[in-house]
């Protein structure tokens, strides 16, 4: 399937973008097909060709959403804004994602048993199985924060034994300190 997409080119913190017709397997900086025109965003200067472009997306060339507004600049194609609506299937935002994991947090595990048969009749989204590994990662993490508040209060509690430990043979070498002291002491007193 051919694609239109950008490709990157230009210096360090200089970037300037082709606009390239290449395969959807391709890399980004690999083998191209065409290359339909260039576009610097610092200046906002666009070329394209707009004759070869129309022909593309003609063809079947599935424009990115950046190239698709860039082609919408040149005149190519003619689309409406992009809402959540009409925004292309499976992508959704972090914040979206991460609002769904947090609603589910223990209800999916209470009704998973129940809804087995279901979800093996679905087809699976890409943001389903974002929004299922966003809630792994969660539960890893909480999972993480409670191994390191065990440790904590193993260490404190280890921390206060030895503490104690540390109190009692303060307390014996300070009475081992005076009772010699006092032998002296007496030892003198008796001399005189």
């Amino acid at each position: 399937m051919l694609v239109i997409r950008l490709s990157r080119t230009g210096r360090k913190k200089q970037p300037y973008y082709r606009v390239v017709v290449a395969e959807k397997s391709a890399p980004i900086k690999g083998r191209l097909v065409e290359v339909l025109g260039h576009f610097n965003p610092r200046t906002k200067d666009l070329k394209i060709d707009v004759d070869r472009a129309k022909a593309r997306v003609a063809a079947g060339a599935q424009p990115s959403e950046t190239a698709e507004a860039l082609l919408e600049k040149a005149g190519v194609l003619k689309r409406s804004a992009i809402t959540e609506k009409n925004r292309r299937p499976g992508r959704k935002k972090r914040k979206e994602i991460k609002a769904e994991a947090a609603g589910d947090g223990a209800a999916p595990a209470a009704a998973a048993p129940a809804d087995s048969d279901a979800a093996a009749q679905s087809d699976d989204t890409p943001a389903d199985d974002s929004a299922k590994d966003e809630a792994k990662a969660d539960e890893k993490t909480e999972a993480k924060s409670e191994k390191k508040t065990e440790a904590k209060t193993e260490e404190k509690s280890a921390g206060k034994s030895e503490d104690k430990a540390q109190a009692k043979t303060d307390e014996k070498t300070d009475d081992k300190l005076a009772e010699p002291a006092t032998n002296d002491k007496e030892a003198k007193g008796d001399s005189k």
